[in-house]
């Protein structure tokens, strides 16, 4: 499969997260509409999609400037794989590393260049302030202006009043029925890297671009109804993969069910995914998926470095669609660690 990088502008507020399995999902619902946009049957597709994925889609991540090198601002992976290095490093640098300890634990994001290679080093820890500056760096002089007016982090989380509302009736029912939902925003400017993998035999670029333009001007995730999700397709180009050289390790850029098979070790954060249908079908009397247990994106995996991607997917989540698939899989970068 080729790996293919799509930049995406925010237009708006959030109510989902841009994650890899969630946006796989909004495309299958594209394919499934729209046969054009690929060269095989989608329930072909589908039908052997956990033993042969066509499409890995990864998270999307702010693409910043920092200094002269432009790059990504990627999920920090565990701070353990730092401390190895640390203690080899000699008791100075140990004690400093302590010392320094809790501040490193707010630096939640950390630099990948554009080569996409990249090692564990402390220096490319970033907070959220960091990664604010070195986005807004990279602006034009527009985006600047408007970007300035904001403070904090490059993203905003805020709160909104919604109120229950009978379908049948078009009434609130039997009363006043409030409630808060969570959205957020992104730094006025900034842009995201989306990476793709893809196989051009099944689906063009040109077809994954429409689709995503399709998702980015409909809405995406919860609420893209009331206009949340919205999103600008900028560009889409083809990258190198990374060579994997002495690498014994995998570094993910999306949340994943690894295959256990072959894993010495692993570093990682739980997550269990709640998936809802889309498309129409969350109307039916089944919407909701069965949770799915998945490992987040920026889990380190130890053992063979020489691949694309890893994971698998899932089936069994749905009893009104029974075919859906999760995807379980997720595009993965070589790296190197000595725990």
């Amino acid at each position: 499969m080729k790996l293919f990088e799509i930049i995406l502008k925010p237009g708006g507020l959030f109510g989902t997260p841009l994650v890899g399995d969630t946006l796989f999902g909004h495309l299958c619902w594209q394919f499934a509409s729209d046969g054009t946009l690929l060269k095989s049957e989608f329930q072909e597709l589908i039908n052997v999609y956990q033993e042969n994925p066509f499409c890995v889609v990864s998270s999307a991540f702010p693409k910043i400037s920092r200094g002269k090198d432009i790059g990504y601002a990627m999920p920090r992976p565990d701070l353990s794989l730092f401390g190895k290095q640390i203690n080899k490093e000699g008791r100075e640098n140990r004690q400093k590393f302590l010392e320094t300890r809790k501040e490193m634990k707010k630096q939640k994001w950390f630099f990948v260049d554009e080569s996409l290679h990249f090692k564990f080093d402390i220096s490319a820890l970033m907070n959220e302030e960091e990664v604010a500056a070195a986005a807004f760096q990279g602006m034009d002089e527009e985006a600047r202006e408007e970007a300035v007016r904001c403070t904090g982090g490059f993203c905003m989380e805020s709160e909104e009043m919604h109120n229950s509302v009978n379908r049948l009736t078009g009434t609130t029912g039997e009363g006043f029925d409030p409630y808060i939902s969570g959205v957020f925003s992104l730094l006025p400017g900034v842009t995201l890297a989306l990476f793709v993998l893809l196989n051009e035999a099944v689906c063009t670029s040109q077809g994954l671009q429409t689709a995503l333009e399709r998702i980015g001007t409909f809405g995406y995730g919860r609420d893209s109804s009331s206009g949340k999700g919205r999103f600008t397709v900028l560009s889409i180009e083809e990258k190198t993969l990374p060579a994997t050289g002495n690498a014994n390790a995998c570094y993910t850029l999306a949340p994943c069910v690894p295959e256990m098979e072959g894993i010495e070790r692993a570093w990682f954060t739980p997550l269990t995914r709640f998936g809802k249908h889309g498309g129409g079908a969350q109307l039916g009397t089944h919407p909701f998926k069965s949770p799915v247990v998945m490992a987040e994106e920026g889990a380190v995996w130890k053992m063979n470095a020489e691949r694309s991607w890893l994971g698998k997917g899932i089936c069994g989540v749905s009893k009104q669609i029974p075919e859906t698939v999760v995807q379980g899989f997720a595009p993965c970068l070589p790296c190197s660690v000595e725990a």
